[in-house]
């Protein structure tokens, strides 16, 4: 099986990265003083970052952890639907930084290397 690579719609990508940056900022961010200016949900951007602040920080790392282990468990499926070495690794970068939207490409991917098998 090979070329069997596929990636997300882009617009994915943008929501997922922006999501990311966002989550980031409000764990990282000393002073939540710069989602003030955000017009519509600064003031809650602003709350979340000084009330909450440890509660962001155990679930950025959560995030982080679950995104590992998806990294691995799409390295198990691409081994084991019979991918080359390349593909295997770019589905495991994918599944690590998208999770589950590009778990469940890759699943599609397996379903269809073993109906051709």
């Amino acid at each position: 099986m090979s070329k069997s690579f596929t990636f997300p719609p882009i617009w994915l990508c943008m929501i997922l990265a922006s999501w990311w940056f966002l989550f980031s900022m409000l764990t990282f961010v000393e002073d939540g003083s710069v989602f003030q200016g955000v017009p519509v949900i600064g003031s809650f951007l602003y709350n979340v970052n000084t009330n909450w602040k440890q509660l962001m920080q155990i679930l950025f790392g959560g995030a982080i952890i679950v995104h590992l282990f998806e990294g691995l468990y799409a390295a198990y499926l691409a081994t084991s639907a019979g991918m080359d070495f390349g593909d295997t690794t770019k589905w495991v970068l994918q599944s690590t930084l998208l999770g589950g939207f590009s778990l469940k490409l890759l699943k599609e991917k397996c379903k269809e290397a073993t109906k051709s098998s």
